[in-house]
């Protein structure tokens, strides 16, 4: 039985061409397409009229295109890294062909799976036998067939026919009998589809041919030949187009009008149509809520059906992707390192509070270390990021038995409440590295654009020129800064308020948010205002000669130590910002500087107390340290630490 279905099958690859008692697909649509019990022709390309249809094939082959899909590496013993060196990744992530990206060449043969229910693409192979590059066929062009056991394909082109053998086209099938060709779900829906086809050309020609009055004319007796005549005559040339439906009636002999509702055969069209575009939806498997209906979804739901969308219909898809790919692209040799897989997270990832709670949670238990959410995150890793932690001390998980307070010669913190001020010290300690790297990319992409600019510039001995485009540049700064800080500052902020709320014994949890995105952003304005600065007091100061070597010499002190500066300061900044804000939802009243450096300057605050809201020092203010010494003359208000660059002080609240 089962040969004999095998046979049937191999036959059915087998059979002789297209005859007119038996036509194929191309045939059905030259002649224009196989026609519906509506009486309206259905063909994969005439479907894309239909709007369901158009919104379904859209959504998917735009959800598959955008998704990334990379070329990994398998990991021993576990684990896997994309692997970017591989002569196929630039293929299936970046350019599979001269003419595509690989997000059109996926879009268009997604498109295909979706219409015709397979999809084509020729393997372009170099003189050793592998991959060099990918080019789509339209499904209606490609026949697949047996041939002495072997499968192979059929390009019918405009001036000629290839044959391909199996080795060298990617066919990705959809649902089939035989497993090799999948069934077109438009011509296996042909009736369906045709239906919404012809309601929306109903629909149309109801509303564009013809005077639809919302009520009825009434008349006591007899309307009169002239009068109906020319009511007749008034109706047709006045009232028939769409912007005339509205327009005043003038009625004559008595003649009266009477409003009435929708009519009830209207009604239900509009529910018919909406039924049809459920019906669409169906075939595609594609959730109503990506088609903006609605009608019946609530915040909840709508959640959880992106999550469908997700796993139901856009999962399978990627995954007959996946599978053909390894198949066809990779080596025999290299499908055992290697393989071509979807990345899923950043489709399932929800807003950026719900990522930062879910990553605090993850980072919390070690099962995320700050590495894997930067990857996530599509940022890049941070040295020593690798390392895991759990709750309590935050200490790494091979110490975790070691919970007594780091040995350090500057730590003096009493026991009791100087233990929790310890453990903020050590996630701020602990988030430099993931601040570092935000900072390293604001200042490469300024260290680079300077340099450019100042050999465009005093090359042609335009100083001029130079300082109108540093001007310029970071007047357009802030924003980016803050957009590569923010990410960082949201992770540090979540860990701080939790741990600034256990200090005063309380689990709830208080809402930074606004806080975090007002200081990302006067973090930028900072940035941008002192790097300019520094700049144009730079070029001001050196005559022409000298320019190029004393902006180069900035340049290269931020290339050296730019990076640890900035981070290391707004770890300490920032986390002392957030950790007051928490403690003044909580309803701390007053706060107290705690001394962590060796300075005499800071051992001269240690131990003040001032109100939540209140600053340590004014603008102006003068600082006379510890023991004796050069005063410190405040030029900002100081509310928290730093007191000065490379000040690690903390704060602790008074309850």
């Amino acid at each position: 039985m089962i040969l004999d279905r095998l046979l049937e099958q191999r036959a059915t690859l087998e059979q002789a061409r297209t005859t007119l008692k038996d036509p194929g697909d191309w045939m059905i649509d030259w002649f224009g397409g196989a026609e519906s019990a509506t009486g309206k022709r259905v063909t994969e390309t005439m479907a894309m009229t239909n709007m369901g249809v158009f919104a379904c094939v859209r959504i998917k082959a735009e959800t598959i295109a955008w998704l990334p899909l990379k070329v990994y590496e398998r990991l021993q013993p576990s684990g896997k890294r994309p692997a970017p060196e591989h002569p196929l990744y630039r293929i299936v992530h970046d350019e599979p062909n001269e003419f595509m990206t690989a997000f059109s060449m996926r879009e268009a043969m997604q498109g295909h799976l979706d219409l015709w229910g397979n999809n084509y693409a020729r393997i372009e192979i170099d003189g050793g036998g592998g991959a060099i590059g990918m080019f789509p066929f339209r499904p209606d062009r490609v026949r697949p067939f047996r041939k002495n056991g072997s499968l192979r394909y059929e390009i019918r082109f405009d001036d000629g026919v290839e044959i391909l053998p199996d080795e060298e086209m990617i066919h990705v099938p959809g649902l089939g009998w035989d497993g090799l060709v999948g069934f077109s779900p438009i011509r296996m829906a042909m009736e369906a589809v045709g239906f919404a086809m012809g309601l929306e050309e109903f629909g149309a020609r109801y509303i564009g041919q013809g005077f639809a009055p919302s009520g009825i004319f009434t008349h006591p007796g007899k309307l009169g030949d002239k009068a109906y005549l020319r009511l007749k005559k008034d109706l047709a040339a006045k009232h028939q187009r769409l912007e005339d439906k509205h327009r005043a009636l003038i009625l004559e002999e008595g003649l009266g009008w009477q409003q009435v509702g929708i009519k009830p055969d209207e009604a239900q069209f509009l529910a018919t149509r909406k039924f049809q575009l459920a019906e669409i939806a169906r075939l595609f498997r594609m959730q109503l809520s990506k088609l903006q209906d609605l009608d019946r979804q609530t915040h909840s739901n709508i959640e959880q059906q992106a999550i469908e969308h997700v796993l139901d219909t856009i999962a399978p898809s990627a995954r007959r992707w996946e599978q053909e790919f390894n198949r066809k692209l990779l080596s025999a040799d290299d499908r055992g390192k290697f393989f071509v897989e979807f990345n899923f997270d950043a489709l399932m990832r929800g807003d950026s509070k719900a990522r930062s709670e879910f990553y605090n949670q993850m980072f919390m238990i070690g099962a995320y270390s700050i590495n894997d959410i930067l990857e996530i995150e599509n940022r890049n890793r941070v040295e020593g990021g690798d390392r895991r932690f759990v709750p309590l001390n935050m200490v790494p998980l091979d110490q975790v038995d070691d919970l007594e307070p780091e040995s350090d010669s500057r730590a003096r913190l009493p026991a009791g409440p100087g233990r929790s001020v310890e453990i903020r010290r050590r996630v701020q300690r602990t988030h430099v590295r993931l601040l570092s790297d935000a900072a390293a990319r604001v200042l490469r992409k300024e260290i680079s654009a300077v340099r450019r600019a100042i050999t465009k510039h005093l090359e042609a001995r335009d100083v001029a020129g130079l300082r109108a485009w540093i001007e310029t540049f970071y007047r357009d700064r802030p924003a980016d800064v803050t957009r590569t800080f923010l990410p960082a500052l949201e992770v540090l902020a979540d860990q701080i308020q939790t741990a600034a709320a256990e200090e005063l014994g309380s689990q709830q949890e208080i809402d930074l948010g606004a806080l975090v995105r007002s200081y990302a952003e006067h973090l930028g304005s900072r940035h941008a205002i002192s790097s300019q600065a520094h700049l144009v007091a730079t070029l001001v100061a050196s005559d022409l000669a000298r320019a190029a070597g004393a902006l180069e010499q900035v340049l290269s002190e931020w290339e050296g130590g730019g990076t640890a500066v900035i981070a290391s300061r707004e770890a300490t900044q920032a986390g002392a910002a957030f950790a007051q804000a928490t403690w003044a939802a909580l309803g701390v009243r007053s706060k107290r500087w705690v001394t962590i450096d060796d300075s005499p300057l800071c051992r001269a605050l240690s131990g003040k107390v001032v109100p939540i809201g209140s600053t340590f020092l004014s603008e102006g203010d003068s600082l006379e340290p510890e023991g004796g010494g050069e005063p410190l003359i405040a030029t900002r208000a100081i509310g928290h630490p730093p007191l000065y660059p490379g000040c690690d002080c903390m704060l602790a609240p008074v309850k």
